[in-house]
C-alpha cells in the first residue's frame, strides 16, 4: 500500500465513522424518545396475542423493565431507517458516477418503504400465522403461560428481519445497475440461488416450525423473481444508452 492508498484509506475510514456516529445518534435519539412511549408500543405489539391469550407476565423483577429497553432500542433503529440509508448510501455515492448519484434520494426513499412494507407484512400476516399455529395446541390441561419477554423477543425479531429481506431487491437492482451482476447469471443460479434462499430462511427465522420458515423464503423468493425482471428493464435502457 503506497503512501496516496494509505491517506485514501484513512479518509475513508474517518467518512465511514462519521456516518456510524450520525446513525448511532439517531438511534439514541430516538430509542430515548420511544422509552416514554413504551406502555403504547407495548400495547401495539400485543394485539396480534391478545386473540389467543389475554394476559403475558414477566417471570423476574426486572424482565419489564429489560422488555421496555429492548422495545426503545428497536424502535429506535425502525424509526431512523431513513437516516441510516442516507448515511449508507452517501457514503457509497462518492464512488459513483454522477449519473448514478442522481439515484441516491430515490433509493433511499425505496429502501425505507421495502423495509416499513417488510414490518407490516411481519405484523399483519406473519406474526400471527406462527402464533396460531404454536397457540393451537394448547388443552384445557395444556394452557399456555407466555412471558411478555418471550413475546417480544419473537416479535422483534421477526419484523426486523422481515424489514430487512424486503430490502433485497435494492441490493440486487444496485449491483445490476453498476454492472456488477447481470440478470442472466442470477437466472443461470436459479436453482442455486432457491435452495440457498430455504437455508437462510430456515437459520434467520427465530421460530421452529416450517410454515413460517416457508413465508420468509417464499418472499424472499419472489423479491428474487421481481429484482431479475425489473433488473432486465434497467439493461435494455442501459443497452439503449450505450448505443
Amino acid at each position: 500500500m503506497n503512501h496516496r492508498q494509505e491517506v485514501n484509506f484513512f479518509e475513508d475510514l474517518e467518512e465511514l465513522r462519521r456516518r456510524l456516529m450520525v446513525s448511532l445518534l439517531s438511534v439514541a435519539l430516538f430509542g430515548v424518545t420511544s422509552f416514554f412511549f413504551s406502555d403504547l408500543l407495548i400495547a401495539v405489539m400485543t394485539v396480534p396475542i391478545k386473540t389467543s391469550v389475554r394476559v403475558l407476565y414477566f417471570h423476574s423483577p426486572y424482565e419489564a423493565f429489560m422488555v421496555k429497553l429492548n422495545i426503545s432500542l428497536v424502535s429506535g433503529i425502525v424509526l431512523s431507517v431513513p437516516v441510516i440509508f442516507a448515511q449508507l448510501w452517501r457514503f457509497i455515492s462518492p464512488g459513483l458516477y454522477t449519473r448514478e448519484q442522481k439515484t441516491i434520494l430515490p433509493l433511499i426513499f425505496i429502501s425505507t418503504i421495502l423495509f416499513v412494507t417488510g414490518v407490516l407484512f411481519a405484523y399483519c400476516f406473519v406474526i400471527p400465522f406462527a402464533l396460531k399455529f404454536f397457540l393451537d395446541f394448547q388443552t384445557p390441561t395444556l394452557v399456555p403461560l407466555i412471558s411478555i419477554g418471550s413475546y417480544i423477543s419473537l416479535f422483534l425479531s421477526l419484523i426486523l428481519i422481515f424489514g430487512l429481506i424486503f430490502n433485497l431487491p435494492v441490493v440486487l437492482l444496485g449491483l445490476i445497475s453498476l454492472g456488477v451482476v447481470q440478470t442472466s447469471f442470477l437466472s443461470h443460479q436459479r436453482r442455486i440461488v432457491i435452495v440457498l434462499i430455504f437455508v437462510a430462511a430456515a437459520v434467520l427465522t427465530p421460530t421452529v416450525d416450517i410454515f413460517t420458515q416457508c413465508l420468509l423464503a417464499i418472499s424472499l423468493w419472489l423479491l428474487f423473481e421481481i429484482s431479475i425482471w425489473i433488473g432486465k428493464v434497467l439493461e435494455k435502457r442501459r443497452t439503449k444508452v450505450d448505443t
